[in-house]
């Protein structure tokens, strides 16, 4: 075989190794991207459909995560901020202080979760007597439905 024919075989070589490459490279960020992405449905979406909410006790429903976000909001700052005190003793150890906050911090979570469940003795209450049945159903999920996305799964 001729130079010429070698140099041309390489180059045929090339342009189809480097068109699989950008294929590849093109269906990959296609993956990732809206047309593929499914949109996970919020809960508040999730509960009003649920529950079949009219109008008015959308309009409720709306207070009530008002509140309750402005609520989980304060105690969020207080967790961090008593987070700040624990870490800091990594610095200066101090085996008293640190009991003393993770005590603290065991108790503002609790207290999170008792604004979590107060939020929904709310939603229960703004319910009419014929969508009770579909708020109890709507109980067995909610620790699915407020858990956060999982990790995505990697693709090596």
């Amino acid at each position: 075989m001729t130079k010429t024919i070698w140099l041309r075989i390489i180059i045929g070589v090339l342009v189809i190794s480097n068109g699989l490459l950008a294929y590849k490279i093109a269906s990959s960020s296609n993956r990732h991207g809206q047309r593929h992405h499914k949109k996970r449905e919020t809960p508040k979406e999730v509960i009003i459909q649920a529950l079949d909410f009219d109008d008015t006790q959308q309009k409720q429903y709306e207070l009530t995560i008002t509140n309750h976000r402005q609520n989980i909001r304060q105690k969020d700052k207080k967790i961090l901020k008593k987070k700040g005190q624990l870490f800091s003793l990594l610095i200066a150890p101090n085996d008293s202080l640190k009991t003393r906050y993770l005590a603290d911090l065991g108790k503002l979570k609790s207290e999170v979760d008792s604004i979590h469940f107060a939020h929904f003795i709310e939603i229960k209450e703004i319910c009419k007597t014929v969508q009770l049945d579909a708020f109890n159903t709507l109980t067995i999920d909610l620790g699915r439905l407020f858990s956060a996305p999982g990790p995505k799964k990697s693709r090596d």
